[in-house]
């Protein structure tokens, strides 16, 4: 059987590191583009929500100068983290998934 262990502050943005880009140390960001995730989610519901799985895996980017060449660090400090849920792609995606559903039960009417 095959278990998948989590490891601690690997997922997501808003992770201390340091960039190796422009040597900056600070809390990440999460890559990609929500305007990408709305345009998937009209599209298509299912590219949508792979999209949004592969934002969020991850450290992030940095928030300086948006590189994707980071690593760990514990040099921020823990005040200026903001702690703030993105539920936005979550209501897109869950609105999208709505519209593609009552679209599929019109159509086979």
């Amino acid at each position: 059987m095959l278990v998948l262990k989590h490891k601690k502050g690997n997922r997501m943005g808003n992770k201390c590191v340091k960039c190796n880009n422009c040597a900056n140390v600070g809390w990440s960001k999460r890559r990609g583009n929500i305007f990408i995730t709305i345009l998937f989610t009209i599209s298509f519901v299912i590219p949508a929500m792979v999209y949004e799985v592969w934002r969020t895996i991850g450290l992030g980017t940095c928030s300086k100068c948006g590189s994707e060449f980071i690593t760990t660090s514990n040099l921020c400090n823990p005040a200026d983290r903001n702690r703030k849920f993105d539920t936005t792609a979550l209501y897109i995606l869950t609105v999208g998934f709505v519209i593609w559903l009552l679209l599929i039960l019109y159509l086979l009417k």
